[in-house]
């Protein structure tokens, strides 16, 4: 494959393919508006064009795109753990914590006494299971949205590509580590 490729703007103006002459792709490129002395024909194979035009893209729609991605990630972790059950949720948490309150005595409460009904849990097991992953994602939510300002601030004063990547790389690894943490895939 062959790209043309404007040297004074380092954008990418076409790819064809290796039958493409390189008169053609400048003529292309010409008829564009850009002078042909600004032209350079790169033979490049798919995986190089893609970072060829990863690379052209500017910092500023990068940053945008990564502050982007941090929303993103942030309702992906939302939504794997608790998707549109959250009142659902809430009423389980609430009940664990009566059970657990009234030392596991009485009525288990359905929304406890349900989870995992093929288990060998007792419910004080399923109570205090139910509880210590409420608790696991109470305390993520703060630290969620702590790490994405800071991460979003980072990108934001990015005045590289590298400052950039190491923002994003930070990023990258907490939502690793926070889905770990919640037991997500």
């Amino acid at each position: 494959m062959k790209a043309s490729i404007n040297t004074q703007t380092g954008l990418i103006i076409e790819s064809q393919s290796d039958t493409a002459s390189d008169a053609t792709l400048i003529a292309n490129a010409v008829a564009l508006g850009i002078p042909a002395a600004n032209v350079q024909i790169q033979a490049v194979t798919d995986a190089q064009l893609a970072v060829l035009i990863a690379d052209r893209v500017p910092l500023a729609d990068k940053i945008s795109r990564a502050i982007i991605t941090t929303y993103i990630d942030i309702d992906a972790i939302y939504k794997a753990a608790v998707g549109h059950r959250d009142e659902e949720y809430k009423l389980a948490e609430q009940d664990a914590l009566a059970f657990k309150t009234a030392g596991y005595s009485g009525t288990c409460p359905v929304s406890v006494s349900s989870w995992k009904p093929s288990s060998t849990l007792t419910n004080q097991q399923k109570t205090d299971a139910i509880i210590a992953s409420a608790t696991a994602y109470r305390a993520a939510i703060p630290a969620m949205r702590t790490q994405r300002f800071a991460s979003q601030d980072a990108m934001q004063g990015a005045t590289t590509r590298a400052q950039l990547d190491a923002a994003v790389a930070t990023w990258n690894a907490f939502i690793v580590t926070t889905r770990t943490s919640l037991g997500l895939p």
